[in-house]
């Protein structure tokens, strides 16, 4: 009964570490699957990425300007009735008044659009 355990222990370790490449070749059809899926979610990311980018620099752009009209019209009515000049609030030589915003969007991987897959099949 002790030689029926070791070998089938045996047969059981060699199974798991003899033959690694087997335990990789059947988690391949796995892999591919999952690399195709990989592909097309960052190409999808990527496009909601932007058109998110896009949105929001539209409502930033709004703020700002409702912003940029409000220090205007904080300058002409109220600074001017000062005695004195704020150095906190000094706009001499600016030519626009406001915060701005600079925003871009990088997805951090090759250019998809760019990029040439194909399906190769064996005849068998």
């Amino acid at each position: 009964m002790a030689v029926l355990e070791e070998s089938l222990l045996s047969t059981r370790t060699l199974a798991k570490t003899g033959f690694p490449h087997l335990d990789r070749l059947r988690n391949m059809v796995y892999a591919y699957g999952m690399a195709c899926i990989e592909v097309v979610w960052r190409k999808e990311l990527g496009g909601i990425l932007h058109g998110g980018a896009g949105n929001l620099i539209e409502d930033l752009g709004t703020h700002l300007e409702d912003e940029r009209e409000r220090r205007h019209r904080f300058k002409d009515e109220i600074l001017g009735l000062l005695p004195y000049e704020v150095e906190a609030l000094n706009t001499k030589g600016e030519t626009e008044l406001g915060p701005s915003v600079d925003l871009s969007v990088d997805s951090g991987d090759v250019d998809l659009e760019d990029s040439e897959f194909t399906v190769e099949t064996l005849a068998g």
